[in-house]
């Protein structure tokens, strides 16, 4: 388990992605992370925290939100937005602000 954790977090990709690097079925995937809330659920947490730590950092403050988003893994803007928001109860862009 640490092994596809360790591995989520330099790549945070698909469940086939996963699976297939770390030569499991998806299914076999899923049930290890059962626990965790599921494998999508675990990298999209694992997602908007790699983008909270982009946008406090104060050395790449010259970044987009939408800059971060893509190298945080996501491709929708609008729904990573309400994500972060619910997760962290404020927008990205105030945390720009706030770092």
């Amino acid at each position: 388990m640490k092994m596809v954790r360790r591995l989520i977090k330099q790549n945070l990709s698909s469940a086939d992605w996963i699976a297939k690097h770390v030569h499991v079925s998806r299914t076999k995937l899923y049930k290890l992370f059962e626990g965790l809330g599921g494998v999508a659920s675990y990298v999209h947490e694992r997602r908007l925290r790699k983008a909270l730590l982009a946008l406090g950092d104060q050395n790449a403050r010259h970044r987009s939100i939408y800059d971060v988003l893509l190298d945080a893994g996501d491709t929708s803007d609008a729904a990573f937005a309400r994500a972060f928001r619910t997760r962290y109860g404020m927008p990205g862009g105030t945390c720009v602000r706030q770092a």
